[in-house]
Formats: structure tokens, C-alpha cells, sequence
């Protein structure tokens, strides 16, 4: 594992390993500084497609531009669940910052990571939450902990977002494998929908032509179609 030095503003710099899996696209940080010890995984996130329930379809790209963040390592024991956060409970060797206990994960956003370079970043800057274990619910963490985090996340993305292209290339299509089966399909749904949309706007659009041609005899010549339809009789 290649070793890490992990400069993040504000605090004292990280030690630690990482460590690539090409095949569930993941990224996995073990690191290690006064008062924060433990792994944080991140992964590419691919955007979530709703080809059914929306008219609003952004195209599907393996580079969002955002990245998944999970606090510890998945037990092996744990089969995977479409929810990412399913495990957060049983994950293993979670970070401990300041003395508590990070819970689930969270999305960075690339770019935002660039507002912390040269100093310490807020939670709410990142556009991110941070939630700690109390007796297994995720509570908000204390603001000096969120803020430490935020700036240790903002660190990892801008350390990710700068590997060689190969890897992330490799990253980001694994990522995209896991998830393009199931994309396609819902996409599949969507487009039968949308022939049978477009099969009954057809059938109405014969219709209307229908009713003009019976109209037109009826219709003087100079009539006007923007002119208002006359009051209808009681």
C-alpha cells in the first residue's frame, strides 16, 4: 500500500496508507493523527437515475464529480445493500475524532474541496453533515469535530481527485459497472412508458385532425383562430 502524508489546514498532518479495489471502485484511507485514528473509504459516486419518475433526465456519466465517503471497512459477513449507508452500524475500524465515534458517510462535492486548501473548512461550507454513534443513532457531532472532518474530507478529494487519470478512469468505470444494469433496465421501463405516451398522443393528434376537417364546413373563411370562442348558451 502506497504510504500517505496528508496535509490538512488548520491541523496537524495525517499518516497513512491507501489502498485502490478496481473492483468495487473503492479507495480506501487508513490514517492516523493526534486525537483522529481510523479508515475512511471513498468511492466515485455515481449519480442515482430516475428514467421513470422524472422528465427532468440528466445524462448518465461516470464522472459526477462527487465522491461517496464511508466511514470504516464493510464486514465481509454484511452482504451489500442498494442502500450504501445499510451497514453503517456494523462497519469495522470507523474513525474516532476527538474522542467520539463517526457514523455512516456522507457526499463531497470535488470542487468545494478546493475552498479548504489553506484553512480549515466548516461542515456546512463542504455541503456536508457530520453525525457521530450514540448508542447506534447517528447524532450530529460536535461543531470542532465536524469542522476537523469536514477539513480531513476536503483533504482526501482533493488527494483522490489528484491520482493518475488511469486510476481514476478505472475507478470511476468499476463504480459505473455496479450500478449500469440496473440503470439500463429502469431506463428500458421509462422508454416503454414513453412509447406508449407517445402512441396515445399520436391517437389524440388523429383525433383533433378528425374534428377540424368536420369543423371547417361550418367555419366561416375570415374567422380568425385567435379570435375567443363566443359565450356558450344556458
Amino acid at each position: 500500500m502506497p504510504a500517505l502524508t496528508l496535509e490538512v489546514p488548520g491541523y496537524s498532518s495525517m499518516n497513512g496508507t491507501y489502498d485502490h479495489d478496481f473492483a468495487t471502485a473503492e479507495t480506501r484511507y487508513q490514517l492516523t493523527a493526534a486525537r483522529f485514528d481510523g479508515v475512511i473509504v471513498v468511492a466515485p459516486h455515481i449519480e442515482t437515475a430516475y428514467y421513470e419518475y422524472t422528465d427532468n433526465i440528466e445524462p448518465f456519466t461516470l464522472d459526477s464529480g462527487r465522491l461517496a465517503i464511508r466511514y470504516g471497512d464493510r464486514d465481509p459477513s454484511v452482504k451489500p445493500h442498494r442502500f450504501a449507508d445499510w451497514d453503517r452500524l456494523t462497519r469495522r475500524n470507523r474513525p474516532t475524532v476527538n474522542g467520539v465515534q463517526l457514523l455512516g458517510g456522507t457526499i463531497v462535492t470535488i470542487a468545494k474541496a478546493y475552498l479548504g486548501v489553506d484553512r480549515p473548512i466548516r461542515a456546512h461550507k463542504l455541503g456536508i453533515g457530520v453525525h457521530r454513534d450514540l448508542d447506534g443513532r447517528a447524532v450530529p457531532a460536535p461543531d470542532a469535530t465536524a469542522t476537523r472532518v469536514a477539513s480531513v474530507l476536503a483533504a482526501l478529494a482533493r488527494h483522490w481527485a489528484g491520482l493518475p487519470p488511469t486510476d481514476l478512469a478505472e475507478l470511476r468505470t468499476a463504480a459505473g459497472r455496479q450500478v449500469a444494469a440496473g440503470y439500463w433496465a429502469d431506463a428500458g421501463r421509462a422508454l416503454a412508458k414513453t412509447r406508449e405516451q407517445i402512441a396515445a398522443l399520436r391517437e389524440r393528434e388523429q383525433l383533433l385532425i378528425r374534428e377540424r376537417a368536420t369543423l371547417s364546413a361550418l367555419v366561416p373563411p375570415e374567422h380568425d383562430e385567435r379570435t375567443p370562442l363566443p359565450p356558450s348558451r344556458p
